[in-house]
């Protein structure tokens, strides 16, 4: 019995062992792929440099030949006139690519012929043609190096193709699982948002707008105001932002109202600045306000961050029915008071005329998300288009993104309808990309 038992170990020692000395050779054998890729790679990238050295070489003995009024005629003559056609074509502010490319090739031609011309040509004639000699024997040593490495460059024999194989499939597998791992464990990193899994990067793209005032007292204290609060979306990594016109044209038009806040410093001895302050999370920024449109609900803002998160912009014109799309913003239904004490301590805030932030909920600044499917596609009698959808939005979530499931933004959130239930409406994209292409060149379409 103990015999049986030992021998059955033993075999399944062997086996183990086995199948480690297959594994350990399919890993070797990927190195070794690898590395025979990597070298002939290298080689073919010396030989194409060799052959673009050639061609210049070839190029400049022609140009010598051709302003020594050398070699053969017929070709010269041709170059003297592309020459002209090139000058002309310039001249009239036009593109000679295509010309240039020609007089090239008739230059290489005027080389070649000179070596069977048998003509004795002018010194600095021969220097070019030695240089060209020297590297027509570099790209021909090139190339039967590349040759060789790409005779060497896949495995012999079944055994080693099998091991080829297994090594890259533990290699892809291994690679999946590390970027599960990544993806779930690590935080997300700066950049073009692919999915709403992570809420650390979406709240580093989706802004609250709050618009009010910084004033500045008499006594030299100063304290901010809040007036309306909206949603905006990231679009670049460089602070370039969205959102509705609506959100801030109150701050834009007090801007532009010089003659009121000259007549406040003036009579109430009050310096106000009409401000656009943006929250991502509690990292707090003033907004320039850089365009108002004049026919669509879109205003672009500018705040001073980089390298961070940021969406894409959703190219599509239609949407399918029952397609699944997610709101996401900052509705000021969230903000309400929960209980009277909060209540006594929102109005106390309100009321303390400092940083707008002092002003807020801490709970206030983590954005909103609703989901829901598209209705219908609605163009209204001015030709804009709209997409109809049941993902609720309030006020405060007006400038906010309406997102794919991948995290394409479709359509800005802007209304809803007052006598009904689930119907709101988001501005759709697509005929907005003239205008935000124009302020926003770095925006991502998809």
């Amino acid at each position: 019995m103990k015999s049986t038992e030992s021998s059955s170990t033993a075999k399944t020692v062997a086996i183990l062992k086995g199948v480690l000395r297959w594994f350990l050779a399919s890993i070797g054998e990927f190195v070794a792929q690898l590395r025979r890729t990597i070298t002939h790679w290298r080689a073919a990238s010396r030989r194409k440099r060799a052959a673009e050295e050639l061609i210049s070489a070839q190029v400049a003995l022609g140009e010598r030949l051709g302003l020594g009024g050398l070699g053969d005629e017929t070709l010269r003559q041709q170059i003297v006139a592309i020459d002209d056609r090139i000058r002309s074509v310039k001249a009239a502010q036009g593109r000679a690519k295509e010309l240039e490319a020609e007089r090239r090739g008739l230059l290489i031609r005027l080389a070649e012929s000179s070596e069977s011309s048998g003509a004795d040509y002018p010194d600095e004639v021969k220097a070019s043609g030695e240089i060209r000699d020297q590297a027509r024997v570099a790209l021909e040593e090139l190339q039967v190096e590349a040759t060789q490495t790409r005779e060497k460059l896949l495995p012999k024999g079944a055994a080693a193709w099998g091991q080829l194989l297994t090594g890259t499939t533990m290699f892809v597998l291994l690679a999946l699982v590390l970027l599960s791992i990544g993806r779930h464990v690590l935080p997300g990193k700066p950049g073009l948002i692919r999915s709403l899994d992570d809420d650390s990067t979406i709240a580093d793209a989706v802004g609250l707008v709050v618009c009010g005032y910084r004033v500045t007292f008499p006594d030299g204290t100063t304290g901010e105001e809040q007036i309306g609060s909206g949603t905006a979306f990231a679009v670049s990594p460089e602070g370039d932002l969205i959102t509705n016109k609506h959100v801030v044209e109150e701050t834009w038009n007090k801007l532009h109202a010089e003659l009121l806040l000259t007549k406040l410093r003036e009579e109430k001895m009050l310096d106000v600045k009409p401000t656009v302050w943006v929250f991502f999370g509690k990292e707090k920024q003033i907004a320039e306000i850089k365009h108002v449109s004049d026919k669509f609900d879109l205003a672009v803002l500018k705040v001073a961050r980089s390298q961070r998160s940021f969406f894409s912009l959703g190219s599509r014109e239609d949407l399918d029915r029952g397609e699944q799309v997610y709101a996401l913003g900052f509705p000021a239904a969230a903000q309400a008071a929960l209980s009277d004490d909060e209540l006594r301590e929102t109005v106390l805030r309100a009321v303390s005329g400092k940083s707008v932030e002092e002003q807020l909920k801490l709970r206030d600044f983590d954005f909103v998300q609703t989901s829901g499917t598209v209705s219908r596609m609605s163009t209204e009698s001015a030709g804009r288009i709209w997409i109809q959808h049941n993902a609720d939005i309030n006020p405060g979530n007006s400038g906010g993104p309406l997102t794919s499931t991948n995290g394409v933004v479709l359509a800005i959130n802007t209304l809803r309808h007052e006598g009904a239930s689930g119907v709101f409406y988001s501005l759709s994209l697509p005929q907005l990309r003239e205008e935000i292409t124009k302020h926003v060149p770095k925006a991502t379409w998809r």
